[in-house]
Order: structure tokens, then sequence, then C-alpha cells
């Protein structure tokens, strides 16, 4: 029984490590495509397109993180009719969000067009297609993230990564073939569409495969309503908090500075979220695992995983973001070209400090989740996301993105609301998560960017990074004791899972 914790363990990170890296490698390779055949301009309209879509992502109103969390706390397959009722109360509710948003947005095509797509050089019946393509793919993406949560629930990251890759790699592949071919931006959006009914193909084969006398659909249950509800509502407004953070920023540019900006400015954000979104799907199995420590009361545990998880997380961001940083011109010309990396590299460095700070905030987000305070974590994720806007918005009446870019680091500042309420929930002085967790990560890899990318030529730099590298890792406090006996202790709690469950 101790080894298939470990197994678990093991297969989860390696998985998550590979659904992290492959996505974004796919994503590297298609951006320079898109942005060289669709123009700067239309790409701008693209991803106001995308981020219109991501807005209206709040509507999966936090029932995917709810029924991965009671999927997670089923004591075992066998009890079929609670799974059951749990995954088929979530899809139901997920397909009626999404004809009702759907239809609105054949509806309403035109208003939305116009209030949307400023400045965009398409003409209205474009504009009216790709409307109603954001509500196509906002409504399947709500079946696909229904489905996923089934797998997440069951801590089989492997088959969820496994099916994530084959989408992201077949997203690049055909988004990057349609706009190559001469496709424009409502070819590629459909285009979308067609991957994402794959994916969910992928979803639907795997889960009959796991569970395959548990049916998804049937009538809806007030109960199970009610309960998903009551974790999701506080997750609905996480999303919100999460969705005009990610989103809204983009939106706000294209009506102020014109969709062109966009694209300066969301090139270098998508880099930085990218690698953001990677570790935090990287260390997503700890929601789940927290949930479960937590049921046996190991609060030792716990307190390890928060403080070697927010060491390591803060060494990787801070090594890979401060190199960003150093070598941000250099890297935006070889990957778009010199012109666009004139333009983008200053956006780049403050957006790599933004990101180190945001960092933080990973670990202490999955464990929220896991040990039951969505309440306090949503309250959180309003506040910062509302600094970080307001801070952007207040910086672009510069009427530069270098202001407005400015001005979301600053706002980023208050991603540190999030170690600070889970410490004191554990009882974790700031000493003590300062020097055993991650405050010298922290601070060198932001003298990293704020030193390296200054320095006027590529040697100087060159030889900074070397510096800078071997300064992370005498000070970045990496111990590989401390992953060994975390990996103990998950052994000791998995021993007493299994037993409790074989007790009942």
């Amino acid at each position: 029984m101790n080894s298939t914790g470990i197994t678990r363990l093991r297969r989860n990170v390696i998985s998550n490590a590979l659904g992290t890296i492959a996505p974004a490698l796919a994503w590297i390779l298609v951006v320079p495509v898109l942005v060289h055949s669709l123009g700067e301009q239309n790409y701008g309209v693209f991803t106001i397109a995308i981020s219109f879509s991501g807005i209206l992502g709040f509507l999966e109103l936090g029932l995917t993180s709810a029924a991965t969390k009671y999927i997670a706390e089923v004591e075992t397959r066998t009890n079929t009719e609670r799974l059951e009722k749990i995954i088929s109360n979530n899809l139901t509710l997920y397909l009626a969000i999404g004809v009702v948003v759907t239809s609105l947005c054949f509806l309403f095509a035109p208003q939305i067009a116009t209030l949307l797509f400023r400045d965009s050089g398409l003409d209205a019946r474009s504009l009216n297609l790709l409307v109603q393509l954001i509500g196509v793919i906002l409504s399947l993406t709500l079946v696909k993230n229904a489905l996923a949560s089934v797998l997440m629930g069951f801590q089989r990251y492997d088959s969820y990564n496994t099916i994530q890759i084959g989408y992201a790699i077949v997203l690049a592949l055909v988004q990057g073939l349609i706009a190559a071919n001469g496709g424009q931006v409502v070819a590629v959006m459909a285009g979308t569409v067609a991957v994402i009914l794959g994916g969910i193909t992928g979803f639907l084969v795997v889960i009959h495969r796991l569970v395959p006398n548990v049916r998804l659909l049937r009538l809806p249950d007030r109960y199970y309503m009610r309960l998903l509800f009551s974790f999701g509502m506080y997750m609905m407004v996480i999303n919100v908090a999460a969705t005009f953070l990610f989103n809204a920023d983009k939106i706000v540019i294209g009506q102020i500075l014109g969709p062109e900006s966009v694209t300066y400015y969301a090139i270098p954000t998508q880099v930085t979220l990218k690698i953001h979104n990677g570790l935090a799907v990287f260390v997503s199995f700890i929601f789940p695992l927290a949930s479960e420590v937590q049921s046996i009361g190991d609060s030792q545990t716990i307190k390890r995983i928060f403080l070697t998880g927010m060491r390591y997380i803060t060494f990787l961001d801070g090594l890979v973001m401060a190199l960003l940083g150093i070598f941000g011109r250099e890297f935006l010309s070889l990957w778009i070209d010199k012109a666009f990396a004139a333009q983008s590299a200053p956006i780049l460095t403050l957006t790599t400090l933004g990101y180190l700070l945001f960092a933080v905030s990973i670990i202490p987000y999955h464990m929220l989740m896991g040990l039951g305070f969505p309440r306090q974590l949503a309250i959180i994720e309003i506040l910062t996301g509302l600094s970080v806007i307001v801070c952007l918005s207040i910086g672009l009446t510069t009427r530069t993105l270098i202001g407005g870019s400015f001005g979301a680091l600053v706002g980023m500042g208050s991603m540190v609301a999030f170690p600070w309420y889970l410490q004191r929930k554990l009882g974790i002085s700031w000493k003590t998560a300062l020097s055993q967790g991650y405050g010298r990560n922290l601070v060198c890899a932001i003298l990293g960017v704020a030193i390296g990318s200054q320095l006027p030529g590529l040697p100087e730099r060159s030889v900074f990074a070397v510096v800078f590298v071997l300064a992370m890792l005498f000070l970045g406090n990496i111990r590989l004791d401390d992953w060994r006996a975390l990996l103990r202790s998950w052994q000791r709690t998995t021993s007493q899972i299994f037993g409790m469950a074989r007790s009942k």
C-alpha cells in the first residue's frame, strides 16, 4: 500500500511536468506564425476575442474545482451512486450554461462586436461570426472542464495531461496551418472549435475506461446541486477575479490604445503567464493532496508541504523569470523579429518582475482550496485582482504600454496576501517562511532582473547571468533531503488513508 501512494505522487509530478512543457513549446512555436501571417493588427483582434472568451469563463462558477474536491473525497470508486451524481450534476449545469451563453452571443453579436473590437479593420459580418464563435468556444470549454474535473478528482493527472498535451499540439498545428495558408481570424477561431471537440472526445473515452458503469448525464439532484454550489460559489468569485486579472488587461488596452498595442503587450505577458500557469499546473496535485492530508489531521505534513513547495516554486520561477528578463530583447528577436523586440522587450522586463511576485500565490492558492477555505481565498483573489487592474488602468493614463505595465507590476505586489493568510492559518511565522521557504529566492531573482536587464551589452548580461545562477544555487536553500522527507511523510499519510478506507 505504501508504494501505491508514492507511485501516484511521482506519476502526478512527472505527468504535470510534461503537461506543462509540451503545451508551452507548442504555443511558442505557433505564435510567430500567427503574428507574421495575421499581422499585428489582426493578432490583436484574435487576442481580444480569446480574452473575452476567458472573461466569460467566470460562468464556470467554480464547479470544476468543487467537483474535483468532492470526487477526491469519495471513499472508493465502488461508491458509484455518489460519484455519478457529482459528475452528472456538474456536467448538466455546464451544458445548460453553455446553451444560454451561445444563444446570447448569436442574438446580440452585432452589439457585442461593436463594444469589443475598436478599430479592428474587419467587416461587420466577420466580427459577428467572431462573437458567435466566442460563445461556442466558451460552451465547449465548460464541457471539457467538467470532464477534466473527473480525472483530476481521481488524481489521474497522467491521463489528464496526456489529453491536454495532445490537445495543445493539435491546436497549435491547426491554428498555424490555417493562418499560414491565408486564413484570417474567423477561420483560426473555427479551427479552435474543432480541436476542442476532439479534446472532449478524448476525455469521454478515458472516463468511460476508468468508470464504465457511471452515467455522465442524469436528472439533476437538488442535494448535489447545493453541494457543488456551496463550494463552487466561492470558486466563482475566485474565477471572476482571476478572469479579470488574466484577460481584462488586454481588453482595457485595446479600448485605450487599439488592437496593435494589444499584440505588443499580450505576447510578453502571455510568455510569463505560460510559465506561471505551468508551475501552477505542475503542483496542482497539492489541492487534493492537502485535502487528503487534512482528513487524517497531519498538521506537520501540511506545514512541510507549504514550506517545501514555496521554496521550490520560487526557486524554479526565479531562475526562469530572471533569465527571461535579462535576455528579453534577444529572446524576442529570435522568436518574433528585431522590430517587435524593440517594442516589447521593456514590457517583458516589467512583466517578469510582476510574475516573480505572483509566484508566491501558487502554493497558497492550491492549499487554501484543499484545506477548505474558498471564502477567504475568494476575498483575497478579488482584492489582488482589483489591485492589478486598477494600477494598470492608472498607468495607462500615460497613454503608453510602459506606464500600464509598470502599474500592473505595482499591483502585483498585493500577491503577498496569499502566503500571509495561509501562514496565519498554519501558525508559520514570517521569519520561518522567509528563511526556510521563499525569501532568499524571491529577493535574489528580483535583483537579478532589476540589475541584469539594465546592463548594456550581451557579453555583460551573459557574465551576470552566470553569476546570478550560481547565486541562486547557493542561496536557494534547495535540499533534496527535504523532498525525500516530504515523500516519506506522504508515504505514511497514504498508508493511513488506505487503512481508513479499508476499515470502512
